[in-house]
């Protein structure tokens, strides 16, 4: 709007009265337009501005990130093909449009079983990626792909992080078990199998003796 002579506050419309004279100053008000700023980020998420003006200085794109999935690049307004930085330069104008690309992370389960003292070896793709990981559960060597062996019985979680992405396995560790009446070791896991395996066959024979007397 204008402010000046004979206008108390800002007014759209200025209009000098027919007879009117005297010099006259008038100012012109201006408000920059806001231009909107549209993301797709196929199931990601990210801490960027919905909208900019004309007077913001140049604004870089946080990444965004997505469980399980590994950030590819954008691609949208002003990027020719996909660029992993996007940037809006100071002083530009019209509504933007960026898309994320991703890529899933394979090679790892979300579950896992092993045996205290066994090793486990992981190549998951992307590589170049991150590893976390108890290292009271777990030691761990990268002589790419990665290995871990099982240090304490128990369960714990082993993430790889890539490209603003995350997949995280959680491991359950057996521990060996004493077999009754023998001193002898076995894991805990062969141990339950091999009484179930006992208990079936002895209700094999037990029903075959029971048979014999009936007949």
């Amino acid at each position: 709007g204008w402010s000046g002579t004979g206008i108390s506050g800002q007014t759209m419309e200025v209009i000098i009265p027919q007879g009117s004279t005297g010099d006259r100053t008038y100012t012109a008000h201006w408000q920059s337009l806001s231009f909107s700023i549209f993301y797709e980020l196929e199931g990601g998420s990210a801490d960027n501005p919905a909208s900019y003006t004309i007077e913001s200085g140049d604004i870089r794109l946080n990444r965004p990130k997505k469980s399980g999935h590994a950030f590819m690049g954008w691609s949208g307004t002003d990027i020719p093909a996909f660029a992993m930085e996007a940037t809006i330069p100071g002083g530009s104008m019209g509504d933007r449009i960026y898309t994320a690309h991703w890529e899933k992370i394979t090679g790892l389960q979300t579950s896992f079983s092993m045996n205290l003292g066994e090793s486990i070896t992981w190549d998951p793709k992307p590589d170049g990626g991150t590893w976390e990981w108890d290292r009271e559960f777990f030691s761990a060597s990268f002589n790419s792909p990665a290995t871990f062996t099982a240090l304490k019985a128990g369960s714990s979680t082993i993430a790889y992080s890539v490209g603003g992405g995350s997949q995280s396995v959680t491991v359950t560790i057996l521990a060996a078990e004493k077999i009754p009446g023998t001193g002898q070791r076995v894991w805990a896991g062969w141990l339950m199998g091999l009484c179930w395996l006992s208990l079936a066959a002895g209700a094999q024979i037990l029903r075959k003796k029971r048979e014999n007397f009936t007949s």
